[in-house]
Formats: C-alpha cells, structure tokens, sequence
C-alpha cells in the first residue's frame, strides 16, 4: 500500500476566490482614454489595488481593531469599488446619472453585481465593510402612493470624500467636482431649464 496523497493546497472558499490569484478587476472595468471616464476615477481604481497586498495601508478598512480583512473581502471591495466609481457622477459624488427629463436616476443593486461579476451577497457584505469605513452611505428613501401608502425608493449610494482624501486625491477631487458642476450648468442652460430643477441632488448635497 502506497503512501497517502497529499491533500490539495486549498485555494479559497466556495466562492470562487483564490488568494494566490486574486481578481482584482470588475466584469465591466472603467473606461479610459478618449471617450472614456475622467481620469481621477480610473487613478482612484488603480491605487486602491495596492490594498489587497497592503491592508494595514488602510485602518479604516481593516476587520477588527489591527486585524486585516480576509483576501477574498478585499477582493470583493476592491471589485466592487470599481464598478461604482465607474457609475459615480462627480458633481454629487452620488452613483447614477443627472437627467433632463427625470431629474437624477440612481444606480440600483442588479446593476452593481452586473458589473463586478460576483454574487449578490458578496456584493452586500463588500458594501457593508466600505460603509463601516466611512467610505460609503447609503440611505433608502420612501415614497408615498396617492392611497396614503408608503413605499422603497431606490436606494441613493454615495462615495464620500474620505476615500479620495485616503487615496491622496482630494485636491484633484474637488477640481472634478468644480468642472463636473459647471457642465451640468451648461446642459441645463442649453435646455432652457434650472439648474436646481435639474439637478437637485447637486445643489442641496446629500442628505439622510
């Protein structure tokens, strides 16, 4: 009788992770260069990579006190931290986009776990540690039917300010946001309406 096989290096958990092959990109990465998105949203995606073998470069993000996160959640952060950034409007710093007709038109959770091409759940627990860092908020806002009912509205997601002041690009933010307001400006000159109709969510921040 031969000598037992060696058991296989284990490789991650059941949802698909491997620690020693991490992916770090979203299904549906930013897009760069001509026609792509601004620039501080692809460098914000980039530096934030250097977490995943770093974490202590991070506190706010670590699990308990010094304690790092495990690589699968920071795989997942950092995942789904680029598909919202690709989805972030820079004038509010809130994910969706500023329309014309329906004012601004939040991004919903199907779209975010579209993009990183991860489960749901990963999706959620990853958001939930972004929170917990102050690098996110979130609210789930309420509606009021004719009958006197209330219902969910889509949830409003905002990246905060803190992550770009953590990644050393808070000047460079606050740039952005100057430009990305004064074109919001322009198209709603342009459509003969008022900016604050337009674009609430700008000129009154966002607010729980």
């Amino acid at each position: 009788m031969g000598p037992p096989s060696p058991v296989p290096e284990s490789t991650g958990n059941r949802c698909g992770h491997d620690p020693r092959h991490p992916r770090l990109d979203p299904l549906r990465p930013i897009r760069k260069g001509k026609g792509g998105l601004p620039r501080i949203l692809s460098l914000a995606a980039e530096r934030t990579k250097a977490w995943f073998d770093h974490p202590k470069r991070c506190p706010p993000l670590l699990t308990h006190g010094d304690r790092k996160t495990r690589s699968e959640r920071r795989e997942a952060c950092l995942v789904v931290l680029e598909t919202m950034l690709s989805h972030l409007d820079l004038a509010s710093l809130c994910l969706g986009v500023p329309t014309l007709a329906n004012g601004f038109i939040d991004i919903d959770m199907k779209s975010i776990v579209r993009g990183t091409g991860l489960g749901q759940r990963r999706c959620e627990r990853a958001i939930g540690q972004l929170r917990r860092a102050g690098f996110m908020q979130v609210t789930q806002p309420r509606g009021r039917s004719d009958e006197g009912r209330y219902f969910g509205c889509r949830a409003i997601r905002v990246i905060t300010s803190a992550l770009f002041e953590w990644l050393g690009l808070g000047p460079m933010l606050r740039r952005e946001q100057i430009r990305a307001s004064e074109a919001l400006h322009r198209k709603a000159r342009k459509a003969n309406r008022k900016f604050t109709d337009f674009m609430r969510r700008v000129t009154s921040g966002f607010k729980f």
